[in-house]
Formats: C-alpha cells, sequence, structure tokens
C-alpha cells in the first residue's frame, strides 16, 4: 500500500489531477464561481492530462520498439 501511495505522488498526471479536482470542489462549492470561469480555470489542467497521457503512450511505445529491434553488434 505505500508503495501505491509513493508512485502516486510522484505521478504528474495525479497531482495535476488532484489539484483539478481540488480547484473544482472549491469552484462549486467553496467560492461559488460561476460554471464558466471554472471551465475556463480547469481547461489547462485537463489539456495537460491529456497530452501528458499521449507523451507517456509514446514513451511506452518507443520502448517497446526498441525492444524488439535486432541489435547490432
Amino acid at each position: 500500500m505505500p508503495t501505491v501511495i509513493k508512485d502516486l505522488l510522484g505521478s504528474k498526471k495525479f497531482l495535476v489531477s488532484f489539484v483539478a479536482v481540488l480547484v473544482w470542489i472549491l469552484g462549486r462549492f467553496g467560492f461559488h464561481i460561476d460554471e464558466e470561469a471554472l471551465l475556463t480555470v480547469l481547461s489547462p489542467f485537463y489539456a495537460y492530462i491529456l497530452a501528458q497521457g499521449v507523451a507517456d503512450h509514446g514513451k511506452e511505445a518507443a520502448k517497446i520498439n526498441a525492444d524488439a529491434a535486432p541489435k547490432a553488434g
């Protein structure tokens, strides 16, 4: 269990997701920000999470391709 928490806290996507949820909760229930302004604030968080997921997917694909390529030597 502690390693799972440690891994989550080391994940950029998790931290940004956590902050986005916190901002959403504060906007909806704490500061009473209208929905359009809240969406404007949260959009960069969503874009970052999506872009980081695409980048991570590309890294995994590169690792798989590198492992599958014949080694010269």
